[in-house]
């Protein structure tokens, strides 16, 4: 719109309201795509069903897991937790 620097330009106050607009509606579009594209941050623990969807698995292959001594959860307060480095070497162990 504005090739060169030197050049002054007289507008209207509805085409600069319209232009001001048009600016924040991108730079809110821009911001918007930006957070969409963030990873969110990766859970450490997980239940048994999280742990049967993170590892592609059924929860009876957890609880069996769990029955042979493989996989040791975390049986604090509630429901037994299972952390995330323990799955992913379950997970490794499979592939072997």
């Amino acid at each position: 719109m504005f090739a060169n620097p030197d050049t002054i330009v007289v507008m209207r106050a509805a085409e600069i309201a319209d232009l001001v607009a048009k600016t924040v509606e991108s730079t809110a579009l821009r911001i918007e795509a930006a957070r969409a594209a963030e990873v969110p941050p990766q859970r450490v623990w997980h239940t048994q069903k999280e742990a049967a969807d993170y590892m592609r698995c059924s929860v009876k292959t957890v609880q069996n897991l769990v029955k042979a001594g493989r996989l040791k959860p975390n049986r604090g307060a509630g429901d037994p937790l299972y952390h995330i480095t323990d799955l992913d070497a379950v997970v490794r162990m499979k592939k072997n």
